[in-house]
């Protein structure tokens, strides 16, 4: 079990436009200007559309909007005697600057509102190395699925098949680390795709704000609410396609409580997977019928005719047991007394000593199937969530979680085809809530105070059986009512169980005899 508690406090004096901004909020900068001569526009009014954010120019026609959640606006510019001019789509990424410049025209040529189609640039000018990041519109048209999948498509990372370790630059796996709206990650990702506003990647070189990194970190902030309600439903299945049997369902919403004050996101994800590791090929398998017959008379009795024809008979170990607990031999004679009707005319018992049933199976045996199974399957839910609350345009306070749960069946084939119960199961819960309250100075500085907990507790216990320790510890316990067949093999006497039936001198009995 994993728990961890953590409380940051950052001040963050922004005496430059090259310093650091808090992950999860970048900043939008630039300068209003005169379109026909050029000089800047004093107090213009720059804002985000739909937001309460917004800022006004300096005497030079300069303005800065820090703590803005990543993002695309509609950014609006307006000055007295001007037309106003909206540029689109205005992508704002996690801790940089982007520099939007507006040239406005005089009113006196009556033209409408100017709009203008934002392209992201080339260069991030206030970016350490080459840092990539990918757009939720991005991420939703990729042919890859999971944070993993999605780093593991940049060059310079190599990802395993089998699980969703990254190695990036040549780097361990535990040398990446996670960050999801600003909070270190030390659990499992757990994040929706539908939820994933922006994933950026920074591979090699490293900005001096993450600690604790050598190779990469991948940084994710999820989906804010909106003025204006949005969401996603999503269904994906190969049933009947495939034998994997992989089911997904996927739902989101996002949207105001109060508009202007505060808004909400929350989406939830369920995969439900039959087989991770199907067998390429047809396999033998019981039937749930046969199984539960099986585990019911697990040992039988040979009989043989004069032909040399076979047939069987459930050993009858409860008659046997009762014959032995009255202090009788049980021999061959006694066991055929005890089969009584149930040997055929012609057929006489081979030994009476029992055989195991799975050894006599064939191709014709009642209830064995040739299939792929579905016996090694996962299911996995998460939900991912927060609210957004901006009291003032100054003050706001964002607190989200997640939660994540997953079973997944640890099936093999030679362990578990007669023995279905005793496969081991993985559970898995994990949740993390955090908090962040942000307070804005002034336009060129703010504090912000984040806190975190996360808590994640693995358990892998018999498929018969809970994760509770108790119930782990009583399959070893012969009295445990799991075990009543295993009971049936063992005689108690004064508190000991000891072997019920066991072979005389050594060697594969020819008779059964009750004692040690």
């Amino acid at each position: 079990m994993f728990r961890k508690l953590s409380t940051s406090v950052l001040f963050l004096l922004l005496g430059t436009p090259l310093a650091v901004m808090a992950q999860g909020t970048g900043t939008l900068a630039g300068r209003v200007t005169d379109a026909a001569d050029g000089q800047g526009l004093p107090g213009a009014n720059v804002v985000l559309v739909g937001t309460t954010l917004g800022a006004a120019t300096d005497l030079d026609g300069n303005y800065r909007i820090i703590g803005v959640p990543v993002g695309d606006y509609d950014v609006t510019a307006r000055f007295v005697g001007y037309e106003e001019t909206t540029e689109l789509g205005v992508e704002i990424n996690s801790g940089y600057t982007r520099t939007i410049d507006f040239e406005l025209q005089d009113d006196t040529a009556a033209l409408d509102e100017i709009f203008i189609v934002y392209e992201r640039p080339l260069i991030q000018a206030d970016a350490i190395g080459a840092p990539r990041y990918i757009s939720r519109e991005e991420i939703q048209s990729l042919p890859v699925r999971g944070v993993a999948n999605v780093a593991s498509i940049q060059s310079g990372v190599v990802s395993d098949d089998n699980s969703d370790n990254l190695f990036i630059r040549g780097g361990r796996e535990q040398e990446v680390q996670y960050y999801v709206d600003g909070v270190k990650v030390s659990g499992p990702i757990a994040v929706n795709q539908a939820a994933i506003q922006e994933q950026e990647m920074l591979i090699g070189s490293i900005p001096a704000r993450y600690g604790d990194v050598q190779s990469g970190v991948i940084s994710i902030t999820t989906c804010t609410g909106r003025d204006r309600f949005f969401g996603s439903a999503e269904i994906i299945t190969s049933e009947g396609l495939d034998s994997y049997g992989y089911n997904l369902g996927s739902l989101s919403l996002g949207g105001p409580v109060v508009p202007g004050m505060v808004s909400f996101f929350v989406s939830g994800q369920g995969i439900l997977l039959s087989d991770r590791n199907p067998y390429g090929v047809d396999t033998y398998r019981l039937t749930d019928a046969a199984y539960a017959e099986l585990a019911a008379n697990p040992q039988l009795l040979r009989l043989v005719n004069d032909a040399g024809d076979t047939q069987f008979v459930n050993f009858p170990w409860q008659d046997v047991q009762n014959a032995l607990n009255s202090g009788d031999i049980v021999d061959l004679d006694a066991m055929t007394d005890i089969l009584g009707g149930q040997i055929p005319s012609g057929f006489s018992l081979e030994s009476g000593a029992p055989i195991d049933a799975p050894s006599t199976y064939t191709e014709a045996t009642p209830g064995l199937a040739l299939g792929r199974g579905k016996d090694n399957g996962i299911d996995t839910y998460t939900v991912n969530g927060n609210l957004n609350f901006n009291f003032t345009n100054a003050l706001s306070l964002r607190v989200g979680g997640t939660y994540d749960t997953f079973e997944r069946d640890n099936y093999t084939f030679t362990g578990g085809l007669y023995n279905r119960d005793k496969i081991y199961l993985d559970s898995q819960d994990a949740y993390r809530v955090f908090g962040t309250f942000r307070h804005r100075i002034s336009q060129n500085a703010f504090y912000q105070i984040s806190g975190e907990y996360q808590d994640t507790e693995f358990n892998r216990h018999p498929n018969g059986f809970s994760d509770v320790l108790t119930d782990v510890i009583l399959y070893g316990d012969i009295d445990d009512d799991y075990n009543e067949i295993t009971r049936r093999y063992f005689n108690f006497s004064n508190g000991v169980y000891s072997p019920q039936f066991t072979a005389d001198g050594g060697g594969r009995p020819t008779t059964v005899s009750g004692g040690t």
